[in-house]
């Protein structure tokens, strides 16, 4: 899918400022009071340092901005959030849900044969009006919020089309909730690679 670049704010490549040039452009869309928004995370790699950040200082500009963030939704490479792991996982979670009650959160785990290495995150009202970044920077420490770390490319768009196909596409992908992170076919991938993980191969699991 292609999505149409309709304001440019005078850089691409960032060294410097991640997340504050991130928010930033997330708040060129057009809001209103009146209607409440959605944040969507989507990254390869996650950190829940980085998300926090981010969250807490978007929260903070839209409060002072007089508008609303009524939901958070993640979307991330399940065999990522393996790694992480699901206790860790779920205490950022309820973290979330801690600070901020009236906040929904869902976290979507991609579940492809494929490592989902997509990185966007959009701030809109009803998935359509807002503002969709996209590029190369993950959802981590080293690309966004580390002043020492990685040089990033972001590019917006607040082009309604844009914005509809950007959620179109996320609902053909494969995608499980945190809670079924632990669920596997015999089959599938990450089940592979989470027994990989503990040391073991396929051929000495019992399968019975």
């Amino acid at each position: 899918m292609v999505y149409t670049i309709s304001k440019f704010m005078g850089s691409l490549i960032f060294s410097n400022h991640k997340s504050t040039n991130l928010i930033d452009l997330l708040l060129q869309g057009n809001f209103h009071e009146n209607r409440p928004l959605t944040l969507t995370l989507v990254s390869c790699y996650f950190s829940s340092e980085a998300a926090n950040e981010i969250i807490i200082r978007l929260v903070k500009k839209l409060k002072g901005e007089g508008l609303q963030l009524e939901k958070i939704q993640f979307y991330i490479d399940r065999g990522i959030a393996l790694e992480i792991g699901k206790k860790k996982l779920l205490d950022f979670f309820e973290q979330l849900k801690s600070k901020y009650p009236n906040l929904r959160v869902e976290f979507n785990l991609i579940n492809q044969e494929s490592m989902f290495h997509c990185k966007a995150y959009c701030l809109s009202h009803n998935n359509e009006k807002g503002s969709l970044v996209v590029g190369y920077a993950n959802l981590t420490k080293a690309a966004l919020t580390d002043p020492q770390g990685n040089i990033e490319l972001l590019l917006a768009t607040q082009e309604t089309k844009s914005i509809v196909c950007f959620f179109e596409d996320l609902k053909t992908l494969d995608h499980i909730p945190l809670s079924e992170i632990e669920k596997f076919d015999q089959d599938d991938y990450y089940w592979k690679f989470a027994l990989l993980k503990e040391g073991k191969f396929v051929k000495d699991v019992d399968l019975k």
